[in-house]
């Protein structure tokens, strides 16, 4: 695999920049870059969103192919 093609390491990094995302992780699956993101409950993000974002910033060999979504209470450090 070509560096940076399908590179999980820098989806989840740019995943995890976005202001509403708890969790994230990546991985290649098949052939096909996945992702499962945790965002916060109050979070607008989509999957629709966020692979617009990866697609607009990373570029589409970069942006998952699916990207599941759950979301939990942000919790006071």
């Amino acid at each position: 695999m070509a560096l940076g093609v399908n590179d999980p390491g820098v989806v989840e990094a740019f995943l995890f920049s976005r202001p509403d995302v708890l969790n994230a992780s990546a991985w290649v699956d098949h052939g096909n870059l996945q992702a499962f993101v945790e965002v916060a409950e109050t979070s607008e993000e989509t999957e629709r969103t966020l692979r617009t974002a990866c697609a607009k910033e990373l570029g589409f060999h970069l942006t998952p192919s699916h990207i599941q979504l759950a979301s939990r209470a942000r919790f006071a450090a």
